[in-house]
């Protein structure tokens, strides 16, 4: 195609691209810890479902706030490291259920799949093969 005649739409998709990066990185400033490509998927596309999580969401409500305490003891250095270890299983957890389920809302009724997997995988209806 011709990128001259075409110069708007390449500049908006470059933008588009920018911006996308831009997104991705501030997670990763944010959330250092957290495996950026959990599963294969990339931590942008889990991250809405995760972030209503609510054990990813207490966990994080605590490391925020063992955070904003100085100085930091040996002790709370520790427990903020058990919660990045916690947060980051949740966020596994939430990618596999996305890549298990790939055809599921990932956040039904606002709640996150890896919530709703373990009582669905109890329904009858739900587990029978075809």
């Amino acid at each position: 195609k011709d990128p001259q005649a075409n110069a708007a739409e390449i500049k908006k998709c470059e933008q588009q691209m920018n911006d996308r990066s831009h997104e991705f990185a501030k997670l990763l400033k944010q959330y250092p810890f957290l495996d950026p490509l959990p599963h294969g998927i990339p931590l942008n596309m889990v991250f809405p479902s995760l972030s209503m999580d609510p054990d990813f969401k207490k966990f994080d409500a605590e490391r925020l706030n063992l955070m904003s305490k100085q100085p930091q003891t040996a002790a709370t250095e520790a427990r903020i490291k058990v919660l990045e270890s916690e947060m980051n299983e949740r966020n596994l957890a939430v990618a596999l259920a996305m890549k298990s389920y790939p055809f599921l809302d990932p956040t039904p009724e606002g709640i996150p799949l890896a919530v709703v997997l373990p009582i669905l995988q109890t329904d009858d209806l739900f587990s029978q093969p075809y």
